[in-house]
């Protein structure tokens, strides 16, 4: 009991500074319940995506970034692997708090892409384990 005693002053202190620190010495970080959080993960919103579009025609769409884990995740980059895809307009870098997320506007297609199955990727830069994505 006198553990708890000492901890919950410690960890009201924490919060007011939004730390959100355990202090009992492990170094673990919690939420404001005391569940541990983890480290940033990316969430893509469609992850794949198939589409027709009539030629000389674009498609526009949004793609979702959603922060699925603990800690704070930030967006450096967002990019295009083909120039037939644009992305739209996004402050970078961007942090997303924990279940925050943004729609990122993308057009697909152009005036003068050939008739035919085409292929890419988006390429996010974030600082969530394993991204690029």
């Amino acid at each position: 009991m006198k553990r708890y005693g000492v901890l919950i002053p410690l960890l009201l202190s924490c919060a007011a500074l939004l730390a959100l620190v355990s202090c009992v010495g492990d170094g673990s970080t919690l939420d404001p319940l005391g569940n541990p959080l983890g480290p940033p993960q990316i969430a893509i919103t469609p992850e794949n995506l198939s589409l027709e579009v009539d030629s000389g025609q674009v498609a526009n769409l949004n793609l979702e970034i959603k922060n699925t884990g603990g800690f704070p995740l930030e967006v450096q980059r967002i990019e295009s692997q083909a120039d037939w895809i644009q992305i739209g307009e996004v402050n970078l870098p961007l942090t997303l708090e924990s279940s925050d997320s943004v729609l990122v506007p993308v057009t697909v297609g152009k005036p003068d892409l050939s008739v035919s199955t085409h292929s890419s990727a988006i390429r996010v830069v974030s600082n969530a384990e394993g991204t690029p994505t």
